[in-house]
């Protein structure tokens, strides 16, 4: 978590400082504003001196970036990140398409996957399709080939449905990571193609997609970002998990009425301090300051007390309408078991107790 919030604060970054600079920049007075902020200990500084070199557009400022990544200092997985967008967004031309391949074959590791994943996409967009697909196919890392994936979808390639058609009859020897990333690109790529919808090449690859949503080693995770890809092209509010209905949708599009079937699977409502919470993997958050020793006040233990409201938003388990547009009948609520308040003195005491009640509230197959 502490990683990706890096990342996302150097992408930030990274859109903040790009606007000011020009692409006209001189290389020399550029070299010279890099040397000296490359020095500061602030990421931030770091940042705009790269950047103000990168605008220069040089040959000699991406020799000195690309071969910076190899001795990227800390946070490394954040400098490296940061040195493979800011190239890319100031080298994409012809020009330096050697220097980008040179780049990427020099540093082939899983985690170097967003390297691959931005210097494939100016591969491609430089005529490098071929290459990809041959990544696709024949490296032997799984993240990177399919990064190639990634790319070839976002280039939007028009051989990449082909491509997924043939590849998927090897689907049903997928397992694990491998079958959980190929499936959910593939899910990703119909939907990114969907403006073909009706043709026959999108019919051919969904046919032979959509049913591995179905299969015994598909996993609930991956069924339900398959799901959510499904509905954005055949419409709806509901992520079923069995292909029935998207194979329903895909081959009678102009279908008015639809009976209902199976959707993520409803799991009784795990509460927490009054707030409701549907899954199989339950995450708790509780505030472990000082604040939460002072002493509770009878006002804060009744207004804790009382329900909290139910938010609305897509329906992704039992409830809501049906696709016929009728109410379901309403449910009784169990009573929750209640807490021993004589024994609760702090917020930390009342979230301890809490959180016993809901974790006895668990099914055996849920987790936390």
């Amino acid at each position: 978590m502490r990683t990706l919030t890096r990342i996302t604060a150097v992408a930030l970054l990274l859109a903040s400082v790009g606007g000011f600079i020009a692409n006209s920049e001189d290389f020399g007075p550029a070299k010279q504003y890099y040397d000296e902020f490359i020095q500061r200990p602030s990421l931030q500084m770091r940042t705009r001196g790269r950047v103000k070199l990168a605008s220069s557009g040089h040959p000699g400022a991406f020799k000195i970036l690309s071969e910076s990544y190899a001795k990227a200092e800390e946070p490394k997985p954040q400098v490296k990140y940061q040195l493979t967008t800011i190239c890319a967004m100031y080298f994409k031309d012809q020009e330096f398409d050697a220097g980008w391949t040179a780049w990427r074959e020099k540093h082939d590791k899983t985690e170097d996957a967003w390297l691959w994943y931005r210097s494939q996409i100016i591969h491609a967009e430089n005529g490098g399709e071929a290459d990809l697909y041959t990544t696709a196919e024949e490296h032997k890392d799984l993240f990177l080939r399919c990064t190639a994936l990634e790319a070839l979808c976002e280039v939007g390639s028009e051989k990449l449905l082909g491509w997924w058609e043939t590849k998927l009859d090897e689907a049903d020897k997928w397992k694990g990571e491998e079958r959980a990333l190929m499936l959910a690109i593939g899910a990703k790529t119909l939907y990114t193609e969907a403006h073909s919808y009706g043709g026959d090449q999108f019919r051919k690859t969904a046919l032979k997609l959509i049913p591995q949503i179905d299969h015994k080693k598909t996993e609930d995770v991956t069924k339900v970002i398959m799901a959510r890809y499904f509905r954005e092209i055949f419409g709806g509010d509901r992520l079923f998990v069995n292909a029935a209905p998207w194979l329903d949708r895909l081959l009678n599009p102009d279908k008015e009425t639809r009976g209902d079937d199976k959707y993520a699977p409803a799991t009784p409502p795990t509460k927490f301090v009054g707030v409701e919470a549907a899954g199989k993997r339950i995450v708790y958050v509780i505030d472990m300051s000082d604040s939460m020793l002072k002493p509770m006040s009878v006002k804060e233990k009744e207004e804790i007390k009382k329900p909290v409201k139910k938010p609305t938003g897509p329906v992704t388990g039992g409830g809501g309408k049906s696709d016929g547009g009728e109410e379901p009948a309403p449910e009784d609520e169990p009573e929750e078991d209640p807490l021993p308040w004589d024994k609760i003195k702090t917020r930390f005491d009342a979230a301890r107790e809490y959180l016993k009640l809901s974790l006895r509230s668990l099914q055996e197959d849920q987790f936390y």
